[in-house]
């Protein structure tokens, strides 16, 4: 439950793996009850905003990667396209302004904001150096505003939160978690693609210190996850630097069944598909070490939750590969859970 920016309305929303449904409530009128924005139907997901007596609608009824529509009714026949569904671009999230509209989207694994003008029709993006990142809209709690606020964050770069004047083109940081005696010049960042086995290019982000850094003799920790459509993003981690300072290489192989490339991404790494997750970890690491980034004795893989089940995975379809695995709470006893209902989260299961 939340209150939209608008303040007209307080939205509850109801959602599972693949549908969502949302429902409004006049904020004036708390004691009145809720009515639905739109009936829930199986495989649609969508979000809302409002502004200026219009519903704006993040929807994917007319593609996976969602498009943005905008009504003034509780009538999905009178929805208007904003931004159409796109096969390789993934709308993520958008805010509204009063000049602007910005959103965020993902494409080629990495994400980025776009602007634009609601008078003039122009567009344009905010530019980044890093080979390998994520940025996000911020907190912004009010549109009557040219002021954009947002976070960035890589390998080599702390969460910075930046403010950008949209009119102006104006960009100031407004704070940057402090890390001590970290100097960013010392790391060097990656992004690479790497072709599978079943031809399919899978994106990994790679970090090191360049110091340490000796082709094809490093220890290397490699790193994946691939469920849930959620996105491993290559943002900045404190404690991973006491690892690049004795010499590793960090490789986050963003295998399918992750969201990074989107739904298609997810799709092709869940449910009949799940094999490909732990193919694409292996196929990522073989040839990592054929690059030089690792040592083939020096290796070691990790992955949390349901990262730990492609963990189990991975140590079984290449028991010779890691010479150390860390599975940190890992969802291995799959089986007996999705047989048990009464096991909170088992049913939110049965879609992935």
């Amino acid at each position: 439950m939340r209150r939209l920016p608008s303040k007209q309305f307080i939205l509850i929303v109801l959602d599972s793996t693949n549908t969502s449904e949302i429902q409004l409530l006049d904020a004036d009128l708390p004691d009145a009850l809720p009515q639905v924005f739109l009936p829930r139907r199986r495989g649609h997901e969508y979000s809302l905003d409002h502004y200026d007596f219009t519903f704006f609608i993040r929807s994917n009824r007319e593609g996976k990667n969602f498009g943005l529509y905008r009504t003034r009714y509780l009538d999905e026949s009178r929805w208007e396209t904003v931004i159409p569904a796109r096969d390789h671009v993934v709308m993520e999230d958008f805010q509204l302004f009063r000049d602007w509209l910005v959103v965020e989207e993902r494409q080629r694994g990495l994400t980025s904001l776009r602007q634009m003008n609601w008078h003039t029709g122009e567009t344009s993006g905010i530019a980044f150096d890093d080979p390998t990142y994520v940025t996000w809209l911020a907190y912004n709690p009010t549109p009557r505003t040219s002021k954009l606020r947002y976070g960035y964050s890589s390998m080599t770069t702390p969460a910075t939160l930046f403010e950008l004047d949209m009119d102006t083109g104006e960009r100031r940081i407004l704070k940057q978690s402090s890390v001590k005696d970290f100097n960013p010049d010392e790391y060097k960042s990656e992004h690479h693609w790497i072709t599978v086995t079943d031809g399919t290019e899978v994106p990994v982000s790679l970090v090191y210190n360049r110091k340490y850094y000796q082709k094809g003799q490093n220890p290397m920790l490699v790193y994946g996850y691939g469920a849930y459509g959620s996105s491993m993003d290559a943002d900045f981690s404190v404690s991973r630097l006491s690892l690049l300072d004795r010499g590793f290489v960090y490789a986050l192989v963003h295998v399918r069944g992750g969201g990074e490339l989107g739904q298609q991404w997810y799709d092709g790494g869940r449910l009949l598909n799940k094999m490909n997750s732990f193919t694409d970890f292996i196929d990522v690491t073989h040839e990592l070490v054929a690059r030089g980034f690792g040592h083939p004795d020096r290796l070691y893989a990790m992955g949390g939750s349901a990262g730990g089940l492609l963990m189990g995975a991975v140590i079984n379809l290449a028991p010779t590969l890691y010479h150390g695995v860390v599975a940190q709470v890992p969802f291995v006893d799959v089986l007996t859970t999705m047989l048990d209902e009464s096991i909170p989260l088992t049913t939110g299961e049965y879609d992935e």
